[in-house]
């Protein structure tokens, strides 16, 4: 990548950062919840593996095991 090339990056990476800057004090919590949710499931959608991927398992397991434990126990 040339210099020019991470110069136009650097910009587009700063101007992003202000946007998410004035969202993040001009919005509610439902907005601020709400994006959360679609970027997380834009995440978890994604071919690569992150953190989100994880917890996303762990959640899922720890809920068919409620839901084992509660068939089980007639809860």
């Amino acid at each position: 990548m040339t210099n020019d090339e991470l110069e136009i990056l650097n910009k587009k990476r700063l101007q992003q950062m202000e946007e998410l800057d004035r969202f993040l004090k001009t919005a509610t919590n439902e907005q601020k919840a709400e994006v959360f949710e679609n970027v997380k499931q834009r995440i978890l959608n994604s071919e690569q593996p992150t953190p989100f991927h994880k917890v996303a398992q762990i959640e899922e397991t720890d809920l068919l095991a409620k839901n084992l434990t509660d068939k089980e126990f007639g809860e």
